[in-house]
């Protein structure tokens, strides 16, 4: 087999993982309530999230992110946001990797803005490149803050599934907002 014929295959692969059992084509109908159980999850199980969650100006929830790797690899999810505890609008996240990377599975994640105008950099901007290195297993399910941009924290937690990177790609968030 050829570089280039494995590199398709690995690509198919990747593509299969990440969207066959993935909404990616339209909106699901109703998350709050998956929304509420993970902000539960994360407070129970992370405490400083618990308390982000009462004092940041604004946070996106990602209660379900579904990925899969093989030397590429992809994520989508979709979530809320809440500005000053107020729902403001629906995400959705598209993330595209290339590095040592093999796996598959589900995360969740939360975003956290310290004020408004980082909030609103962060809406108006909507592709951010990336540079991760993580690990989870089948016993894993302790979060982390793995950002390193000021005034934004990022936790996440394992839903199922395991995976293995160190890679860099491109992060895609998407915000629309509710109907007024």
């Amino acid at each position: 087999m050829t570089l280039k014929k494995f590199r398709s295959v690995c690509f198919l692969a990747m593509a299969f993982l990440v969207f066959a059992g993935s909404p990616c084509f339209a909106w699901q109908e109703d998350i709050t309530d998956e929304v509420k159980e993970t902000i539960q999850r994360f407070e129970i199980q992370e405490p400083r999230a618990a308390d982000l969650f009462e004092t940041a100006y604004g946070y996106m929830v990602f209660p379900r992110i579904e990925k899969g790797a093989a030397m590429v690899g992809g994520a989508y999810g979709e979530g809320l946001v809440y500005e000053q505890k107020k729902l403001v609008g629906k995400v959705k996240m598209t993330h595209l990797t290339l590095g040592v990377q093999i796996g598959g599975g589900s995360y969740a994640e939360v975003i956290f803005f310290d004020n408004e105008a980082t909030m609103n950099q962060f809406r108006d901007i909507e592709t951010v490149a990336t540079q991760q290195a993580a690990a989870f297993g089948p016993h894993d399910t302790n979060s982390a803050n793995i950002s390193d941009r000021a005034g934004m924290s990022v936790f996440t937690m394992k839903n199922s599934g395991g995976f293995a990177e160190a890679s860099a790609g491109v992060k895609k968030i998407t915000f629309i907002p509710l109907a007024q």
